[in-house]
């Protein structure tokens, strides 16, 4: 969304007519960054009458195929258009008429591996993606590679990045202070403010050349990192309390009892929270193993953390489910002891 907006407000002091289509909702803690000011238009079919454009009947051909198209022209003038069903009758609701195409230019993407993500405004605006030249911005190794230009990198660290990287290699597009927030907010969120492994020398560049350009860099760590649920920073603190550091082996221990989540209001789904922000307190270590009690199933359960490379070599002997460097083990134990001990051999055979 930062990125969208970004581009649009760039676009927009170049003299260009910009809107954008986005069908999700804004969260709360965003909309001051992201809303305001000079909030850009949602894109809506334009008239150009100017030209003449064809008039289209689309069907679903899925729910009413069609076997055989007529017409007649009547008496009074009348064009009838006849559509003859192959199998089923064919419904009004499964017809739509689609008057003109909006008066675009080109579209740019963000984020979108493929048409079949874009949604309600394909449905409703298919001459809109079927006539106009797409830049496609994507980070996603799953990207179909849909547009006329392609800006799909999956080294970068965020859409964010890539927008950027365009906008600095165009001559006389500068970039302003609520643009360089905006593209930093993207940056900062998918970095982890810097701290994770999508953090490269050229990240670092970047912000420090849109701080220079204004970004409000306190603006966007108090959204992301001092707004955080009083519930889900009393789990965080109950699991540091109950978290020891073995210096030998380099593993940070956390337990977590069927208590915890109940005496906080929490679920075993805000664990992710608890250890992407453990390592605010702890050096980052080796390799981090969270044990969690579930209050519903009364078993233990296991997540290990480490780099990408560790866990696909665990992974490709434990069952469990692996993203991005954490393993969620999929065995279930009786107790933290047989948990704790299932987790130390595994580790174990690592190293020989």
């Amino acid at each position: 969304m930062g990125s969208a907006l970004a581009i649009a407000s760039i676009l927009k002091k170049a003299g260009k007519t910009v809107s954008f289509l986005f069908s999700g909702v804004i969260e709360e803690k965003w909309k001051a960054l992201f809303m305001a000011p000079n909030t850009l238009p949602m894109a809506e079919p334009q008239n150009n009458n100017e030209h003449i454009h064809d008039f289209i009947i689309a069907i679903n051909s899925k729910e009413s195929p069609v076997g055989e198209i007529k017409y007649e022209m009547k008496q009074n003038n009348e064009l009838f258009i006849i559509l003859s069903p192959q199998k089923t009758s064919i419904k009004k609701e499964h017809v739509k008429f689609i008057e003109d195409i909006p008066a675009y230019d080109c579209l740019i993407s963000i984020g979108i591996e493929s048409p079949e993500h874009f949604g309600k405004e394909f449905e409703e605006n298919p001459l809109l993606f079927y006539e106009k030249p797409i830049i496609n911005i994507d980070t996603s190794p799953r990207n179909e590679h849909f547009g006329e230009i392609n800006l799909v990198d999956i080294t970068k660290s965020s859409n964010a990045e890539i927008t950027y990287e365009l906008f600095d290699n165009l001559a006389g597009e500068k970039i302003g202070p609520l643009e360089a927030t905006r593209i930093l907010a993207g940056i900062i969120e998918k970095t982890d403010n810097f701290k994770n492994h999508k953090t490269t020398p050229r990240v670092l560049e970047i912000a420090s050349f849109l701080m220079e350009a204004g970004a409000d860099k306190e603006s966007i760590i108090k959204i992301l990192y001092k707004t955080r649920p009083l519930n889900l920073l009393q789990l965080w603190g109950r699991a540091s309390i109950r978290s020891r550091f073995d210096a030998q082996t380099g593993i940070l221990w956390t337990f977590l009892p069927k208590d915890d989540f109940e005496k906080t209001g929490t679920k075993t789904q805000d664990i992710h929270f608890v250890i992407e922000h453990m390592k605010e307190y702890f050096k980052s270590p080796k390799i981090h193993a969270l044990l969690f009690e579930n209050p519903r199933k009364n078993h233990v359960r296991a997540i290990i953390k480490s780099e990408p490379e560790t866990i696909k070599e665990v992974a490709a002997k434990e069952p469990g489910e692996e993203k991005n460097g954490v393993l969620f083990l999929k065995n279930g134990f009786t107790s933290f002891p047989e948990a704790e001990n299932y987790v130390d051999n595994i580790l174990k055979r690592l190293e020989t």
